[in-house]
């Protein structure tokens, strides 16, 4: 029988699932670590090849492509927006939230665009050391 404290929620109220045993807890952790450190260096490859002028400047067309759709699409047809977007939210609030994500999306893009192109080197890996003033430091002098 499970108790209220081996019950986990995952996001909607009425859906829970049972914890891990404990004793797998150390291999799922482990697994977790794992994954987080591939996910880690996913994004620093990423973050590297944005390093790439032409990269930056082909996915800011690309998102301001993505943005001119938005705003026409909003000013044209906005009748139809709203049926859409209302139908997605009467369906369940989490899909209606990741489609406004969309244009929040588009426009945070192309805004870090826009910052890569003008100031190429902001992301540089530099050889700070793990000290928890080495960013301040290496910033004052």
């Amino acid at each position: 029988m499970l108790n209220e404290s081996d019950i986990w929620f995952a996001g909607c109220p009425h859906i829970g699932q049972a914890r891990t045993p404990s004793s797998r807890r150390g291999a799922v952790s482990s697994e977790s670590a794992k994954e987080d450190e591939r996910i880690a260096a996913n994004v620093a490859q990423i973050v590297e090849n944005f390093g790439d002028k032409r990269l930056v400047l082909s996915f800011f067309w690309i998102c301001l492509a993505g943005i001119a759709v938005i705003w026409l699409s909003a000013l044209g047809i906005p009748n139809l927006v709203h049926e859409g977007f209302g139908l997605v939210f009467a369906l369940c609030d989490k899909p209606g939230i990741a489609v406004l994500g969309l244009p929040f999306g588009f426009g945070l893009c192309t805004t870090y665009c826009l910052c890569r192109l003008r100031f190429p080197d902001i992301e540089d890996h530099k050889d700070l050391g793990s000290d928890l003033m080495a960013s301040f430091h290496y910033q004052s002098h």
